[in-house]
């Protein structure tokens, strides 16, 4: 009987030890997919930079510093789980104009030009931009604001923006261009 309990017990350990390096593996394979993303962009403005100033022939432009904030947008409740990574650097466009926005929601409850995601230094901010029915962030459990009518906040990581019907969960990290 007590050998019994002991094979019962390691099993379970054992069954535990998988489910937690499983778990684990699959964060950091996630994490690895929005650091790649963001690569992918830093190329792209260092080939842009590149083509607009052959020879760094133009003092005015700045070049791709190397360090950047990153924003990454999780779509949560719908049925393609849409998941985004974004240099925040450029403005983020979320709304109903599928033409001008970069993240494009379609739905009544949403404004053709519903808010923007944009950088300034290392900080990141949500600014309304007068939508009909305000935008909503969860900054935790109790920390609920709507804004409205051109006002901002700054966004942290685990950050709920809600727009309309849509739930979007907000990662910020750094991508540092140098290990590329």
């Amino acid at each position: 009987m007590m050998i019994a309990l002991f094979i019962i017990f390691l099993v379970i350990v054992v069954a535990a030890s998988v489910s937690v390096t499983v778990y684990t593996n699959k964060k950091k394979e996630k994490e690895q997919k929005y650091y790649i993303a963001a690569g992918n962009i830093y190329k792209e403005d260092y080939l842009n930079y590149s083509l607009q100033n052959p020879l760094d022939e133009n003092p005015n432009f700045s070049k791709p510093s190397d360090q950047k904030t990153m924003i990454y947008l999780k779509c949560l409740h719908t049925k393609n789980k849409m998941e985004y990574v974004f240099d925040p650097s450029k403005e983020i466009v979320i709304g109903r104009d599928q033409e001008r926005c970069n993240l494009y929601i379609n739905e009544p409850s949403v404004s053709k030009i519903h808010c923007c995601i944009f950088a300034s230094g290392f900080d990141v901010y949500l600014k309304d931009m007068g939508s009909a029915n305000g935008t909503a962030v969860h900054k935790s459990l109790f920390n609920n604001y709507i804004i409205n009518n051109k006002e901002m906040i700054k966004l942290d990581t685990g950050d709920v923006i809600t727009i309309g019907s849509n739930e979007i969960k907000v990662a910020l990290f750094y991508y540092d261009v140098t290990i590329m």
